[in-house]
């Protein structure tokens, strides 16, 4: 004996195991074992030997027959249910497991600690001499750890410079009991296969361990191919923030599977959920005629998709994005829908009546058949509408237009509101710089300094929705010098002038009283001078945030001297 019984990497808590499970991208049954290795060394730096041994013994991920998996349904979880799964992971785990090289016999640490106390005189062990005697390999305290917080009834002392495992006189009927438990899940024929060690854990044998319903198979509405975030999210914050650029890369996880929507003022119920328009098609004598369809719209395309998904072995997850969510009247464009977004573990906790053109389109959309062909079952998943745990609806919302149709409290509560602060994102932009003025006046700064010390002058008139984020101009504009100061020029210059500084002027701009109503001539003074457009205050926090070269400070010229310019 000499095996190492848990790898010496982490203690096996809830809080490792969240840590784990946070490398793994969205959808990993969906990609090879290659790509999977390649993103989680993306997501974990070194995730090699240790850690890889760590995830493997929790039973978190699958490499064999080239594919990837990993129990997604613990994304689901709480803590509480997360620390469930540590103790029903620890109670039928074996040692040696697939993933260690030793000739050594498995055993079922857990079960064989406790038929040592139970048949032993005063229901206690020298945990040391266990350990050297069964096991023998290094590392004993990590597996002591596992004990102390997952091996309840069974209790750690030290006693006389010695550890002791012991239960306590009434605990040991309900440790026979764990036994019995455990039995249920007797050790493979063969130790050495990985995928049986890794179906072990499975979401099945994780609810006939604790004898629970699987909650997660109710209904064909719930599925456990879940993705990492809240199922109804807004993201906002100030222009710029990376709110779209946000979505974007997590959107990735959903494939093709996803709708975009962009909200306006005149946006209605019928283009977001659908209704009858006129469709052209050709008669039996092949003259085109115009006759009256319903139309979907991208709700109830994803919807449909949705809930003919959950009728696969292998329901897929699906994304509706709506950016600008704000700019549109939300009632209007939501109408009954809006009863569909309270949701309890992803489901719709109420549904709707769907209407006879909806009916019919559901079961066109799901079923591929007409409403009149369908079953019992079929035609009630069509008669009622509920969104289903696979369809997720994110929407972005400039937080310095809230004022276009504002939110009722009853629609806010239905989101999960995640705000991006105006430098969050900044790093990506840290080495973008731009070269303003002409001649003499030339400077070269960080468009990062640029934008804090505009913040920082604007922040004193008005809120931080109304700042500049990095990404104010996109990330593409930003890798070509000459569209970036063409960028700051028509963009930044006339959101300051037009918006964000309409009323405070005079404390961005550095320009007399009879320029600082004219647009063109402040462009006219950027052109000429560049940073010496802006106030002293800015000018001088650019200076204080080492610029590449040096700021000149330099009055902006009058109307006569831009005239003689």
């Amino acid at each position: 004996m000499g095996f190492a019984p848990l790898v010496n990497w982490r203690n096996f808590t809830v809080d490792n195991l969240k840590a784990m499970l946070s490398v793994y991208p969205d959808l990993v049954s969906q990609i090879t074992s290659k790509e999977a290795q390649d993103l989680t060394q993306i997501n974990l730096n070194s995730y090699k030997k240790t850690a890889y041994q760590f995830a493997c013994q929790l039973g978190l991920e699958d490499r064999s027959k080239n594919e990837f998996k990993v129990q997604d349904y613990l994304y689901t979880f709480e803590d509480d249910y997360l620390r469930k799964y540590l103790e029903f992971w620890f109670k039928i785990y074996y040692a040696p497991n697939p993933f260690v090289r030793s000739e050594d016999k498995s055993i079922l640490l857990y079960r064989r600690i406790a038929e040592k106390i139970l048949v032993s005189d005063d229901k206690q062990i020298d945990y040391t001499e266990f350990f050297d005697n069964e096991i023998g390999g290094p590392r004993s305290d990590i597996l002591l750890n596992c004990i102390e917080v997952h091996g309840a009834p069974l209790k750690v002392k030290n006693k006389n410079q010695k550890t002791y495992i012991y239960v306590d006189q009434e605990d040991v009927l309900v440790l026979q009991k764990e036994i019995i438990k455990i039995d249920k899940f007797p050790m493979p024929s063969n130790t050495h296969d990985r995928h049986e060690f890794f179906t072990r854990y499975s979401y099945e044998n994780f609810c006939e361990f604790w004898d629970i319903s699987k909650t997660l198979n109710i209904s064909l509405l719930t599925t456990n191919n879940v993705i990492k975030h809240p199922h109804n999210r807004i993201i906002f914050g100030a222009p710029g923030t990376g709110k779209s650029y946000n979505i974007d890369k997590q959107r990735v996880a959903f494939g093709e599977n996803y709708q975009r929507v962009t909200f306006h003022p005149n946006y209605s119920f019928a283009q977001f959920v659908g209704t009858y328009k006129p469709v052209p098609t050709k008669d039996s004598s092949e003259s085109e005629i115009i006759t009256y369809k319903y139309v979907p719209g991208p709700f109830m395309r994803i919807y449909a998709n949705s809930v003919k998904s959950m009728y696969c072995s292998n329901p897929q997850p699906y994304l509706l994005i709506i950016e600008e969510i704000n700019r549109a009247n939300i009632a209007g464009v939501f109408g009954d829908v809006f009863q569909l977004l309270d949701r309890k573990c992803g489901v719709s906790e109420y549904e709707i009546e769907s209407s006879e053109d909806i009916k019919r389109y559901l079961a066109s959309a799901i079923f591929e058949k007409d409403y009149e062909s369908c079953t019992l079952e079929e035609r009630t998943a069509c008669d009622k509408m509920r969104i289903p745990s696979n369809m997720y609806i994110w929407a972005t919302m400039n937080s310095a237009d809230q004022g276009v149709f504002p939110m009722d409290t009853a629609f806010k509560r239905r989101w999960n509101f995640e705000y991006i602060g105006v430098d969050d994102e900044e790093a990506d932009m840290a080495e973008i710089v731009v070269t303003l003025g002409r001649e003499e006046y030339e400077t070269t700064i960080r468009w990062n300094d640029l934008r804090h010390a505009i913040n920082n002058q604007l922040a004193k008139k008005v809120n931080e929705d109304k700042l500049l984020g990095p990404y104010f101009i996109s990330k593409e504009v930003m890798q070509d010098s000459s569209k970036l100061l063409e960028a700051i020029r028509n963009k930044v210059l006339m959101y300051l002038f037009e918006d964000a500084a309409r009323q405070c002027r005079g404390d961005i701009f550095r320009v007399d009283e009879n320029n600082i109503r004219r647009y063109s001539s402040i462009c006219n003074t950027f052109d000429l001078l560049g940073l010496a457009c802006f106030h002293d205050d800015i000018i001088k926090e650019v200076s204080n945030r080492t610029p590449i070269t040096e700021v000149k400070l330099e009055v902006a010229p009058t109307d006569e001297e831009d005239k003689k310019a």
